[in-house]
């Protein structure tokens, strides 16, 4: 017997494309919250104005960016402009999530995640019945053409 390295399995994406996302959940009348975070952000996607700005579930697949969305608009993609490792986290809940800094505001189209608001997104969570929590992350690498 002997002792086998795990293979590295974390899944890579290519820097410096236009990409889009299709999350493949289940969960038909429910609400998403899709949080990001990258070397140096933490950003909400859904909901935003800039790549989502339904987050209810009528059924999978959900594509982002949304039709109506900012990115759609202007014809953008999302889009990794350096190397690192972008992580997601996707909250699904029965009830829709009503926090101040987590509503669409034209002032801020791609919500930073701040400590206050991340506690009051944990305080709700604890208050609803049933959610689920799903996570995903990517290394972003050179694209090899």
């Amino acid at each position: 017997m002997y002792w086998e390295e795990p293979v590295n399995s974390t899944p890579t994406i290519p820097c410096d494309l236009p990409l889009r996302m299709e999350l493949n959940l289940n969960y038909p009348q429910s609400y998403l919250l899709l949080l990001n975070r990258g070397l140096n952000t933490r950003f909400l996607v859904c909901p935003s104005l800039a790549f989502a700005p339904d987050n209810k579930i009528d059924q999978p697949p959900i594509l982002l960016p949304q039709m109506g969305s900012i990115a759609t608009q202007k014809n953008r993609f999302i889009k990794f402009d350096g190397e690192g490792v972008e992580e997601y986290l996707g909250i699904v809940s029965e009830k829709p999530i009503e926090i101040d800094g987590l509503t669409r505001n034209p002032k801020q189209q791609f919500p930073i995640l701040e400590d206050d608001i991340l506690n009051q997104l944990w305080q709700q969570l604890q208050q609803q019945q049933n959610w689920q929590v799903f996570y995903q992350s990517f290394q972003v690498v050179k694209h090899q053409p």
